[in-house]
């Protein structure tokens, strides 16, 4: 909507990825003074190429003289779709087992760092992709030391906590995503006490 006194043009700046795309608008380049326009845009998920929850932005460049770039920002979990597979695909699919889903790192110096590391095994009749591993807090970080885990194989996740300057206790999660049909998302729970 333009609040303005006189016509905003619209022009569609750059974006973070090209799976966005605009489709179409209910107006022309600029809304009118009081004017309520609407733009259509489409996300692709598979051309962004990747799963979990990315972020991406897509920027307007404006006349506004006080905003003149306006940014639209997007939050998008992307899954895959088992949905397809029969019953005979499931049985032959892989399987992720992880050695533990909760850790407690325990007590933990201000500004100290402490490690874990989790096993998934796969106990299934095909490979095993680990499409992403993510943590939700910036005081963690993990990683994996493969994506692709043969039948019978072990991949291990290790987790960095990084403790702040703060005495506190921090909790967070792991996610890690893989094709599982059974268990595609595995959220491996952890926390620390961060102390002096």
């Amino acid at each position: 909507r333009n609040f303005w006194n006189k016509p905003v043009s619209f022009t569609l700046g750059s974006k973070t990825h090209t799976c966005m795309t605009e489709l179409s608008r209910s107006f022309g380049n600029e809304l009118a003074p009081g004017q309520e326009g609407t733009i259509v845009i489409q996300y692709d998920p598979a051309q962004r190429g990747a799963f979990g929850l990315v972020r991406d932005n897509l920027y307007y460049e404006t006349n506004d003289s006080i905003e003149a770039r306006k940014i639209v920002r997007y939050s998008v979990n992307i899954q895959e779709d088992f949905s397809t597979m029969s019953a005979k695909d499931l049985k032959k699919a892989a399987a992720a087992t992880y050695s533990e889903t909760e850790h407690e790192f325990g007590n933990v110096q201000k500004n100290a760092t402490a490690n874990a590391e989790i096993k998934i095994t796969n106990t299934g009749k095909s490979p095993l992709l680990i499409r992403n591993v993510q943590t939700g807090s910036g005081y963690y970080k993990a990683s994996s030391n493969m994506t692709e885990v043969p039948v019978g194989g072990e991949a291990v996740v290790t987790i960095n906590f990084k403790a702040s300057s703060r005495a506190s206790k921090q909790e967070s999660t792991v996610d890690v995503i893989t094709n599982d049909p059974n268990n595609p998302v595995q959220v491996i729970k952890v926390s620390a006490m961060v102390v002096e």
